[in-house]
Formats: C-alpha cells, sequence, structure tokens
C-alpha cells in the first residue's frame, strides 16, 4: 500500500511537471526544455541572464531559467532533470561553483551581477547588460517585484 502511494505521487508529480513545461513553452517566452544536445551547442558567453531556485524556494522548487543573447529562454530543473542539469554543470563549472543560501550568492562568475529575487531564487544577469537593467528594476514600485519582470527585462534588453 505504502509503495503504491509512492507510485502515486511520483505519476502526479511528472505530470504536474509535463503541464508546468509545457505551460512555459507556450508562455510569450517560448521557454524551450532543456536537453543534453542543446546543451553541447550552447556557450557560457551566450548566457546573458540565469535564474536558480533553491530546492526549497518559493515558486518552482529547483528550477533553472536561463536566457541566451539570441533570446532563447531555456528552462530546467534540478530535482525534475538532474542527469541534464549535471551535464549543464559540468561543462559550466563557474555556474555550478556559485554559492545560493539564504538570499546570499557567492563565487559569482566575474562577469555576472547578482541579484536576489527573494524567497531562495537568484538571478544573475551578464555585466554587459546591468546599466540597462538596473535602469529598469528602477522603475519598479518595489523590488520585490522582480521576480515576476526579470524575463520582460531581458526580452526588452536583448532585442
Amino acid at each position: 500500500m505504502e509503495k503504491e502511494n509512492e507510485v502515486n505521487k511520483n505519476e502526479k508529480r511528472n505530470n504536474w511537471y509535463k503541464k508546468f513545461v509545457k505551460e512555459l513553452s507556450e508562455s510569450k517566452y517560448h521557454f524551450k526544455e532543456l536537453t543534453e544536445k542543446d546543451i553541447d551547442n550552447i556557450e557560457f558567453e551566450d548566457i546573458a541572464f540565469y535564474m536558480e531556485a533553491e530546492p526549497g524556494a518559493m515558486g518552482e522548487m529547483g528550477g533553472v531559467e536561463f536566457v541566451l543573447l539570441n533570446k532563447q529562454f531555456y528552462h530546467s530543473n534540478t530535482v525534475e532533470q538532474y542527469e541534464v542539469i549535471k551535464k549543464f554543470f559540468e561543462k559550466f563549472p563557474q555556474i555550478k561553483d556559485i554559492g545560493m543560501a539564504l538570499g546570499y550568492a557567492s563565487n559569482i562568475p566575474k562577469m555576472f551581477a547578482f541579484f536576489n529575487l527573494g524567497m531562495g531564487n537568484y538571478l544573475f544577469v551578464k555585466d554587459k547588460y546591468l546599466n540597462k537593467f538596473n535602469k529598469k528594476v528602477k522603475t519598479l514600485k518595489h523590488p520585490k517585484y522582480l521576480y515576476m519582470t526579470w524575463k520582460d527585462f531581458a526580452l526588452e534588453i536583448l532585442k
């Protein structure tokens, strides 16, 4: 009985995740679910924005989202897509080595700036876009809205 309940929980989680990924792909950002083949074609220098959520974060726990210079949005999850993320971190140790906890980040790659999105969510913006990004942030009524707006800002900046 206990094993059957565990199977049902896993099935529900997998169904939720598939639905979530489908909704992301149909959003205005047209997120692509990261695959191992994609990783082979991505260079670190092409990553303009990178967001990661702690496994216990509010929002999507373990979520990873990033935007390339060509405005392609990618999504993955450190829990649901462990093997893909493992390969991503192997290719990009400068991202893997970022320390994130309690709203703080350490070991930030030299070409990125850190923004605390709150509740276990962390954003890293390529220095090249920092001035434009900061101008956008200053238009917010409160910094807490950055969690919901950073993707729009990325699209506008990368036009």
